[in-house]
């Protein structure tokens, strides 16, 4: 462990005396990669003596190896290979829990490495950056998976993870097609006047969603049908008599689109439970 702070804020520094390295525990950002230490470690001889491991390195020694050449510029690419390593391992643990195939870990490690060299880790949690790599490919390749079903794995905010997502595709100019649900419903939220209680009735829509898709209902439905419905009935839920007119007004539907998605989900087990129920229970695949 270290007295040394990340830029990210981070003070846990994970130091690899071996190799000379510092590492960022929260953002996988190498803080140092000549560590030096200024402490004599001491071995014992075969004849019982005792002899100091390595050697004195002074000051004009560090001032003349300044020029990034020889072992400082091996130190530095071994020090990324580190970080890469444990990214590869982290995007893999991810996708793994989450039923990913090798070509979408693959895939995401590419966006990471060009988000590392464009020094897009700083400042971010390395569980959501490897996340938000991993997104950036399921919309890209279009699978079920909804940026919710990240922010339960990696027990992070939908904001943190969307803000994070959409900066990789900005800066790394990668067209991805937005058609989250966990994307669209905050936003349709804001517009129903649920006032205090806007995100509460937002996280409980998304919840809907993500039911939703346990039940296959979401194949072949358009995502602004999913939050039509699940936005009406996570507004019920919480006691706000909107009805089916001002959804189709902010989510821009039709109202039989509405009426189908929710004939079909009051016919799942979710839509029998009440708010704590839904809140408590959580039901099987």
């Amino acid at each position: 462990m270290s007295s040394k702070a990340c830029k990210c804020g981070g003070t846990e520094i994970d130091i690899d005396r071996a190799r000379g390295v510092s590492v960022c525990k929260k953002c996988a950002e190498v803080i140092e990669d000549t560590c030096i230490v200024n402490e004599a470690e001491l071995t014992e001889t075969s004849g019982g003596g005792i002899q100091v491991v390595g050697q004195w390195v002074s000051n004009d020694d560090l001032r003349g190896s300044s020029g990034g050449g020889g072992m400082m510029g091996f130190n530095a690419r071994e020090s990324r290979q580190i970080t890469l390593q444990k990214a590869r391992r982290g995007i893999m643990d991810i996708a793994g829990s989450m039923r990913m195939n090798q070509h979408c870990v693959d895939a995401a490690f590419k966006i990471y490495k060009m988000a590392l060299d464009r020094g897009l880790s700083r400042g971010n949690k390395a569980s959501h950056l490897l996340s938000a790599c991993l997104y950036i490919i399921c919309r890209t390749e279009g699978t079920q998976h909804i940026l919710l079903d990240f922010c339960d794995h990696v027990d992070a905010d939908i904001s943190i993870l969307a803000r994070i997502y959409l900066r990789l595709a900005r800066e790394l100019c990668i067209n991805v097609p937005h058609t989250d649900p966990s994307l669209l419903i905050p936003r349709y939220a804001a517009k129903l006047d649920f006032g205090d209680r806007t995100n509460a009735v937002s996280n409980t829509a998304l919840r809907i969603v993500q039911r939703m898709k346990r039940d296959w209902l979401n194949i072949g439905r358009r995502s602004s049908g999913l939050c039509g419905s699940a936005l009406l009935f996570a507004a019920r839920m919480h006691n706000f008599n909107r009805t089916i007119q001002q959804i189709v007004d902010v989510v821009k539907i039709s109202k039989a689109t509405i009426i189908r998605r929710l004939q079909e989900f009051e016919v799942t087990p979710t839509a029998q439970l009440n708010l704590q129920e839904f809140d408590t229970i959580e039901l099987e695949e």
